[in-house]
């Protein structure tokens, strides 16, 4: 059921027990948002647990609050509401089956099932830090430095550092309300761009395998499994290839079923949202293989692929 903003904030303030997840191979503002909402509900007197069932990237070290995330290793968790931030039902691994309690959804995505009890949606909104700084307001807590920081980074990280087309004005001053509240942009920026002299020399190995086509509008890579097992990064670190995590408009790349997998080819790569709501075709990113078949299949071996830039 969809409920406004104030309903989130109400159903936030009758519930007791908290607890907070996101989405597997968590990014910025998966983390950002899961953090921010800790903090402001610390400050409501509420107890709060943040559970992601996925290791944390080292770069996100940083994030004020980042050692009370755990992993969902108990069997059953108490709560009187849990509460799904930057994802969908179907992308928090075992936290659902764990923590049998009503489910409020707070998401940016339009992609979102809408299968939770509770569903807040704004996809108007660059992320869903954003969401979570207009909660604040909501529930009259006024964000700290740790909040701040969190709210800032979830931003930062899903616009590109601000570049990308969907950062708006409203993304832009709820930042400056983040600096003014302590978040310090060097910080999280100097932290988000660190690179291992390993992760540099990675990162040339896979660009070699940069292709170019529509009229060299789109440039995608493809990265088979014994490159891949090689590179020292984890899916979950996408970010460091494109600063930026998951699929929304603004030229940034996320992970859904291809066109092909959703016309029951039965093709079970993937290919990425490429600036618009929607799949873009796999063409050449994944499918370069005999009659339309995907590469991977073709040649008895999956892989990764991302892509880098996109025009159309």
């Amino acid at each position: 059921m969809r409920i406004s903003l104030q309903e989130a904030a109400d159903k936030l303030r009758e519930a007791g027990r908290i607890v907070v997840t996101a989405h597997v191979n968590p990014d910025g503002d998966a983390l950002g948002s899961s953090l921010a909402l800790y903090h402001l509900l610390q400050k409501l007197g509420k107890t709060v647990q943040v559970l992601i069932d996925d290791d944390i990237p080292d770069a996100f070290g940083f994030l004020p609050g980042i050692e009370v995330i755990a992993k969902p290793d108990e069997e059953k968790y108490q709560a009187d509401l849990l509460v799904l931030l930057d994802v969908s039902m179907d992308r928090v691994g075992r936290v659902i089956e764990r923590c049998p309690a009503p489910i409020l959804n707070i998401d940016h995505h339009i992609t979102n099932d809408e299968k939770a009890d509770y569903l807040y949606l704004d996809a108007d909104r660059a992320a869903t830090a954003e969401i979570v700084y207009q909660l604040a307001g909501a529930l009259q807590v006024v964000p700290d430095k740790a909040a701040a920081t969190c709210i800032y980074t979830g931003m930062s990280t899903d616009t590109g550092n601000f570049r990308y087309s969907n950062t708006t004005p409203f993304t832009m001053r709820a930042a400056a309300d983040m600096i003014e509240a302590g978040a310090e942009p060097h910080v999280v920026s100097e932290a988000l761009e660190k690179r291992s002299f390993k992760e540099v020399q990675d990162r040339a190995r896979a660009m070699q395998t940069i292709e170019v086509c529509a009229d060299g509008k789109i440039a995608g890579l493809y990265i088979g499994n014994d490159l891949y097992e090689t590179l020292d990064t984890t899916e979950g670190e996408d970010y460091r290839y494109r600063q930026g995590g998951d699929s929304h408009e603004g030229g940034r790349a996320g992970q859904v079923p291809c066109q092909h997998a959703l016309q029951g080819c039965g093709c079970e790569q993937h290919c990425r949202f490429l600036r618009g709501r929607r799949p873009y075709p796999c063409r050449r990113l994944y499918h370069r293989g005999a009659a339309g078949s995907c590469q991977g299949e073709a040649s008895g071996s999956g892989g990764k692929g991302s892509v880098v830039s996109g025009g159309a």
